[in-house]
């Protein structure tokens, strides 16, 4: 049947192929979430990420995939994607997007600015 054509291209795994016939958003988020997992499930974690994003998944078991994998980069474009898909009146998961966002790059900021371990054996021998 013509309505399930975009089932066979998920089924093969021609997930540009299976959106280009989905019929509604609940089938272009099943094949959305699909390809994600996939890309997760080959490691490919800022891609996978990226898809994660726009797809109805909890916003919660997404970033702990991430987060067990210590996948922090994974993570950031999850949340900076996410960030872009979340409506002006979700207020408050913008709010806690933005506010991890900006940990994220403080922690990175606050990385770069102290010295390695053996930078500083290297100071206090001399």
């Amino acid at each position: 049947e013509d309505t399930d054509i975009w089932k066979c291209y998920l089924d093969k795994g021609q997930y540009d192929m299976a959106l280009q016939y989905c019929q509604d958003l609940v089938q272009r988020d099943r094949v959305k979430t699909a390809q994600a997992d996939h890309y997760y499930n080959n490691r490919q974690y800022e891609l996978a990420a990226t898809i994660y994003a726009k797809t109805n998944r909890s916003f919660e078991e997404i970033a702990l995939k991430f987060i067990h994998k210590n996948e922090r980069e994974a993570l950031k474009a999850f949340l900076l994607n996410k960030l872009d898909n979340i409506k002006a009146t979700e207020s408050t998961q913008m709010t806690m997007v933005c506010t991890w966002l900006v940990e994220m790059y403080l922690d990175k900021l606050n990385a770069l600015k102290e010295p390695k371990q053996g930078d500083r054996d290297e100071l206090d021998s001399t």
